[in-house]
């Protein structure tokens, strides 16, 4: 429950860039694509163990009780979920209310 939580709390501000950044018409294919991408992230969050230990990396359980498959899988996924941080915060762009409201026909938050 807390990860499941704590996934809902990192992920609203893409899910409101979404709905932000789309025409009213291109919004259900927008939150289409981004389930699909979350999706597939899940997917290969979950078989990336897997896929570390047959290519070599350590499945055995050390003195931490963690294994190096298990540890830098974890890595992988902070790392990548860092970056898309990262690149969304630093090349999406805001619109001032004004320049909104011309696209969206409405103030910001407001629906129609």
């Amino acid at each position: 429950m807390v990860m499941d939580a704590s996934f809902n709390i990192a992920m609203e501000p893409f899910r409101a860039l979404v709905a932000d950044n789309l025409p009213d018409r291109q919004r259900t294919l927008g939150f289409s694509v981004q389930t699909f991408l979350i999706g597939m992230g899940a997917v290969v969050a979950s078989y990336l163990p897997a896929w570390m230990a047959r290519f070599g990396v350590s499945q055995v359980t050390v003195a931490n009780g963690v294994a190096d498959n298990i540890k830098y899988s974890f890595y992988i996924g902070a790392a990548v979920f860092i970056i898309a941080i990262l690149v969304t915060v630093f090349f999406s762009k805001e619109y001032p209310p004004e320049e909104y409201a011309r696209y969206h026909g409405g103030a910001p938050g407001c629906r129609r």
